[in-house]
């Protein structure tokens, strides 16, 4: 990364912010059902969209996991206990037993469980993070540039038995499944730790200079996508991974351009809020506006305001009753 670029004062960090509300919306594109749109150029797209987010989100995750900051494992555990395992906990249990309830399914504390640690939920992420977390913190001291190495072979090994169907019957055997194999995210983990390495104007330079030709590449992939495989999208498909390292520097580079536009570094640091609550809010969506294609396509824009929303009142309503820092922990508002 090279290149002449004159930083300004928390740009970096909110570049970050803004590509974190570029990923959310990613996210809520992912779990969200593209009824009356099937078979079309639009539904790859959106189904390409949906893979953006969480590559996008362990490598922020990573690029700000500074190990040393901390005494001792315990110390760094304490702190994510509050800013992230207890908001993970209390609103993925809410979310669990609501979808359980919802779906008529049986209440039962191993569904739950399941649910919150991610087997078969969208909350596979968190499980994988915390693992990454620690497997990199086992490691803080190694050289960054030979860990990257690693996970990318680690990673691509991994992604091809995955695209193979290898680790089918051994997933479905130990009750797991591909999102929760950590090997198929530790290359987007590294990634964003090997970047502690780089000087801030060094990412912003890059990001902003390959900005375009990641658009390009993207694009070109996602139109030969639809032709040699039109019925695999997402993070275990054959042109995912190229897909998804392309659109991590599209999503930085963008954010780049954005950084200083308060409303979406605001958004950004809800996305972890968003992230834990938004998969109750497409359901309601969907039944105000999913009746008609229109409505479908514009339905994960709809779920990310409504959701903000929602978290703004709450916000709004506990100041009211002055118990903002109980809110804001149970929810992971930042």
């Amino acid at each position: 990364m090279t290149g002449h670029y004159t930083m300004k004062k928390k740009e970096l960090s909110d570049t970050v912010w803004a590509a974190k509300a570029i990923a959310i919306l990613a996210v809520i594109c992912a779990h969200t059902n593209f009824k009356g749109i099937e078979n079309t150029v639009l539904h790859a797209f959106f189904n390409r969209i949906g893979s953006i987010g969480v590559p996008c989100f362990f490598v922020a995750a990573a690029y700000f996991f500074k190990p040393q900051k901390y005494a001792c494992y315990a110390d760094f555990i304490k702190k994510k206990l509050k800013t992230t395992v207890m908001p993970w906990l209390f609103c993925g249990t809410a979310v669990a037993l609501f979808t359980i309830i919802r779906g008529g399914g049986q209440l039962s504390a191993i569904k739950v469980v399941g649910f919150v640690l991610g087997y078969e939920s969208y909350l596979y992420y968190m499980t994988d993070l915390m693992i990454l977390y620690s497997v990199f913190w086992i490691f803080k001291d190694s050289e960054k540039g030979k860990m990257l190495i690693v996970s990318l072979i680690l990673w691509a090994v991994s992604h091809i038995l995955t695209v193979l169907g290898v680790f089918d019957g051994i997933f479905k055997a130990v009750h797991i499944t591909n999102y929760l194999n950590v090997l198929n995210w530790c290359f987007f983990f590294a990634l964003g730790f090997y970047l502690q390495t780089k000087t801030e104007e060094e990412i912003i330079g890059f990001v902003k200079k390959y900005l375009w030709y990641a658009i390009f590449i993207w694009t070109a992939l996602l139109i030969l996508g639809i032709f040699i495989e039109p019925n695999s999208f997402g993070y275990f498909s054959i042109l995912g991974p190229f897909m998804e390292c392309a659109a991590i520097v599209a999503v930085f580079g963008i954010a780049s351009k954005m950084y200083d536009v308060e409303f979406i570094t605001d958004a950004g640091k809800y996305s972890f809020s968003i992230y834990l609550l938004h998969i109750q809010i497409i359901p309601i969506v969907y039944k105000f506006i999913g009746n008609s294609s229109i409505g479908t396509v514009f339905s994960p824009i709809a779920t990310y305001c409504v959701t903000v929303l929602l978290l703004f009142i709450c916000k709004i309503a506990a100041e009211k009753l002055h118990i903002s820092k109980q809110v804001n922990t149970l929810l992971g508002m930042r």
